[in-house]
């Protein structure tokens, strides 16, 4: 059986939205690594056409933390033998500073992170491999619109980091209809910016959110 390299990952992960991955858990070699850098700089540069503003630059080693983060969580997915201990080992979180450059490159691929919660759903909420996905869920909002995180999250600091993020980020929430991430007066007062005269034929469900957010009303 071919060998799925984490440059292969990569490619079929923002290509075509399917993978596959080994069925032992190998380290990653450091030729890996580079020619995988490689890749997701050359897909970071599709990215930009795509974000308001001039997006954050590439940061290398939080684009690599990210796909290796996605490709680890799809392989303890499938090999549900993987001990506790391991799956920690393998999905560590990101060591660097939450910098708009970070969020940004990390995003590549963890931007697929909901699709994947989805996928192991069918997980016990109290499996690890569950855990560290809503832990990281948690700590990225900006990757993880539509999966529900916790009210108290401060989702207003990033996005005062870099006009891309704050407004492609209101582009995700709106897309996603994910109207727990307004629990935020900043957030609902963005979005409703955003959407301007046409909240009513995008998202018409947004006029029964009170402003308070403590509820919603129909």
């Amino acid at each position: 059986m071919k060998t799925v390299t984490l440059t292969d990952f990569i490619t079929d992960l923002t290509q075509q939205g399917n993978v596959t991955v080994n069925a032992t858990i190998e380290p990653f070699s450091e030729i890996e690594k580079q020619e995988a850098c490689q890749v997701l700089e050359q897909y970071y540069a599709t990215t930009l056409v795509d974000i308001p503003h001039t997006a954050p630059a590439f940061l290398p080693e939080a684009a690599l933390w990210g796909a290796m983060f996605i490709y680890r969580a799809c392989q303890s997915i499938l090999l549900r033998h993987l001990t506790e201990s391991q799956v920690r080992t393998y999905l560590l979180p990101y060591s660097g500073p939450p910098s708009a450059e970070a969020i940004y490159s990390i995003d590549l691929t963890l931007r697929f992170l909901p699709d994947l919660m989805h996928f192991a759903k069918g997980l016990s909420p109290d499996d690890v491999l569950v855990q560290l996905m809503r832990n990281t869920a948690q700590s990225w909002p900006f990757s993880s619109v539509g999966v529900d995180i916790e009210e108290n999250s401060d989702h207003t600091t990033f996005i005062r980091l870099h006009p891309s993020l704050k407004y492609a980020y209101a582009d995700r929430i709106i897309q996603k209809r994910d109207h727990k991430r307004l629990t935020h007066p900043e957030l609902y007062d963005l979005v409703k910016a955003a959407l301007g005269i046409h909240a009513d034929r995008f998202w018409p469900e947004l006029k029964h959110v009170t402003k308070d957010l403590t509820h919603i009303e129909y």
